[in-house]
């Protein structure tokens, strides 16, 4: 008995298959008309707030699976035949190893890597990052120059030390 949770959730299949394009007929891309990555790849929730295994998907893994319920992909990778990042037509779509997958990317100069301040989460700009190096060539100490930029020390070591969490090259 459901009482104060709002009206029954749609199901899945039905809520995905309307955010996508299929209007170009069973052969063509069937490109997602909803939210997406950086790399372009179509970004879709699934699971429940209410038991909070609510997390965001990618959109073609999830027209893999409502496609072929008897081959989950698990810990597979789905590969695209298309080469088109938010085609969610499974005619396009295989299941692959993470090698097969990363062969793909190379071969097609896929390689979706945004650095520095063009991250939308970056903490430093470019000329803060180049400042930073600066003044440890000129022989600034650390603490100095994380004082006198705002920036905690670890920041400064960060930089220095190339560290993913920082985001900064």
């Amino acid at each position: 008995m459901r009482t104060n949770m709002g009206p029954k959730p749609r199901p899945l299949a039905e809520r995905f298959w309307e955010k996508v394009d299929m209007s170009g007929g069973p052969d063509a891309c069937w490109p997602w008309r909803a939210s997406r990555d950086r790399c372009g790849y179509g970004s879709f929730g699934v699971g429940s707030m209410v038991d909070g295994t609510r997390r965001k998907a990618k959109a073609h893994r999830i027209a893999y699976e409502l496609a072929n319920p008897s081959d989950p992909l698990g810990q597979r990778e789905c590969c695209h035949k298309c080469d088109n990042p938010p085609c969610c037509n499974p005619q396009h779509l295989l299941p692959g190893s993470q090698a097969d997958n990363l062969r793909d990317i190379f071969a097609r100069g896929r390689q979706c890597t945004v650095r520095g301040e063009a991250k939308p989460n970056a903490l430093l700009s470019t000329e803060t990052v180049r400042l930073i190096r600066r003044a440890v060539k000129a022989g600034q100490s650390q603490r100095k120059i994380a004082a006198s930029i705002g920036v905690s020390r670890s920041a400064v070591q960060a930089v220095l030390k190339g560290r993913n969490w920082a985001h900064v090259q």
